[in-house]
């Protein structure tokens, strides 16, 4: 082999492993699907049409493998939202409600985009979402356009960002105009 052709065929092999190669859902997937609880704190900062100023609310997420959620909003109203398998538990203003998450179909799938991606069940997410990934695993972004007409009823688009098992940024624009940015902080380990 010539010493061209050797040279060529070195800097294809170092860019074909480099971080700027073409990621896709699979990597995305395997990287989250390793992380198997996480907590942060979020901020959330939602866009109403009929609003003329943002709601914010601020609290902490937990995520635990393989299909628990749960939202402790700190501020402005006290309320925790815990979601298990397919049932939704709403904690708010001396009341509990339960919702059987099977039977409100869109409202389940949007749930899973955010539950699945956070278990790296590209399976899940396929089911109810046409999924595209941009970015390196450094720093990617992870948009869901929905597949079900109900859905989308509901919910125009996801984006999720993130760095490597880190979802940093949760982006939600509803069909009604609404939109809703989480971002989200880990929460040091004790002792750290």
């Amino acid at each position: 082999m010539s010493a061209a052709r050797g040279l060529a065929v070195s800097i294809a092999l170092a860019l074909a492993a480099s971080p700027a190669c073409a990621l896709d859902l699979r990597d995305i997937a395997a990287t989250l699907g390793a992380v198997d609880q996480s907590r942060v704190r979020f901020v959330d900062v939602r866009t109403i049409a009929s609003l003329g100023t943002p709601v914010e609310r601020r609290g902490t997420l937990a995520y635990a493998k393989p299909s628990t959620l749960e939202m402790v909003v700190e501020t402005p109203l006290a309320e925790r939202l815990s979601i298990v398998g397919g049932t939704m538990t709403i904690e708010s203003r001396g009341a509990t409600r339960v919702v059987d998450l099977s039977r409100g179909e869109p409202l389940f799938a949007w749930i899973e985009g955010i539950r699945a991606t956070l278990a790296g069940d590209e399976a899940a997410l396929r089911k109810h979402f046409d999924p595209t990934v941009s970015g390196t695993i450094d720093r990617w972004t992870l948009r869901l356009a929905p597949r079900d007409l109900r859905l989308r009823s509901l919910v125009a688009g996801i984006a999720i960002s993130g760095e490597r098992e880190r979802v940093r940024v949760i982006e939600v624009e509803e069909a009604s105009g609404d939109h809703s940015v989480m971002t989200l902080t880990p929460i040091a380990a004790a002792g750290r």
